[in-house]
């Protein structure tokens, strides 16, 4: 007789075994198991995806505009310089930075004019890492001030580091 089956009376009817689980909370511990690990690689991935996108340089960084404060095909804007400030704006959105290329001068105050939309999210944070510049700014306008103290290019992005745009200092 197949090791399948038993008798369940002196008689002549079988009945197939039934394997029952002796832990029925195992199965459910393995499912949450199997979907955290999961979770943990779609986690990563995106960070991995987060971090090249913070190594790759931006497209952008080519030409600038020689107009005071206006903004070219190429997205960029040089700031104005007025007394002992130098004044730029920037309007920030869910697009994104426009413009994404700031061009200002080392040593003299940058007042950055910024213009912003409810649904800005987290562009309404910006952060220049070089310049140890991370601030939340309000819906509407706001103005964020620093003095640069080094020349190049530098990023600034929002405070989740997804969009960046370029700041270009020179002497």
């Amino acid at each position: 007789m197949s090791a399948f089956y038993r008798s369940v009376k002196a008689g002549d009817i079988l009945v197939k075994k039934s394997k029952v689980r002796k832990n029925p909370e195992n199965l459910s511990r393995k499912v949450i198991l199997w979907g955290m690990g999961l979770l943990l690689v779609i986690l990563f991935i995106f960070i991995v995806k987060g971090l090249s996108s913070a190594v790759t340089p931006s497209s952008s960084t080519s030409g600038s505009s020689t107009a005071s404060n206006s903004t070219s095909p190429t997205g960029s804007a040089t700031a104005e310089i007025k007394g002992k400030v130098q004044e730029v704006s920037l309007n920030i959105s869910a697009a994104g930075y426009n413009p994404n290329k700031l061009v200002v001068r080392k040593g003299i105050i940058v007042r950055i004019l910024t213009s912003s939309t409810a649904d800005a999210g987290c562009e309404r944070g910006v952060m220049i890492p070089d310049f140890n510049i991370n601030e939340p700014l309000d819906i509407g306008s706001d103005v964020l001030e620093f003095t640069p103290d080094k020349t190049g290019t530098f990023e600034f992005m929002c405070q989740m580091r997804m969009t960046k745009g370029i700041l270009e200092v020179i002497s």
